[in-house]
């Protein structure tokens, strides 16, 4: 199984340690265990933010590379469906050297309305712009 470049990991750790570090105890976000490189049929998000109180899926994001993303943007909306996930983020990033990253823009996913450059988080109550500048 390929694994994506450093940077895709490493954004997706800072993401989980940000929103780990600033959200309530009830919530808990979890990175994909089974990273694969281009693995469009993927059931699990990048990231997995699971309300521990509740026993429900909360938020799920998808990091991408590439200037189409509307396929991602179609695969967070099928994570609303399947995993009953309330809220969506796809982080469209640009990596910078080996293990760097610079985002370039975020996509706010609910049910079938997408909101370009929407950072917040209602349902987690942080806005991911706070860390994450674009």
């Amino acid at each position: 199984m390929a694994k994506p470049p450093k940077s895709h990991q490493h954004l997706i750790l800072n993401l989980c340690n940000f929103i780990n570090d600033n959200v309530d105890d009830n919530f808990l976000a979890l990175p994909e265990s089974n990273l694969a490189e281009g693995d469009q049929f993927s059931k699990i998000p990048d990231v997995l933010v699971f309300d521990k109180e509740e026993c429900t899926n909360a938020v799920a994001i998808e990091i991408e590379q590439k200037a189409n993303i509307k396929a991602t943007i179609k695969k967070v909306q099928q994570y609303i469906i399947d995993l009953s996930v309330t809220e969506g983020f796809v982080v469209q990033y640009k990596p910078v050297g080996d293990v760097d990253y610079h985002i370039e823009k975020w996509y706010k996913v609910t049910g079938f309305e997408v909101l370009e450059n929407d950072t917040f988080s209602e349902l987690l109550d942080i806005d991911f712009e706070d860390e994450f500048n674009c």
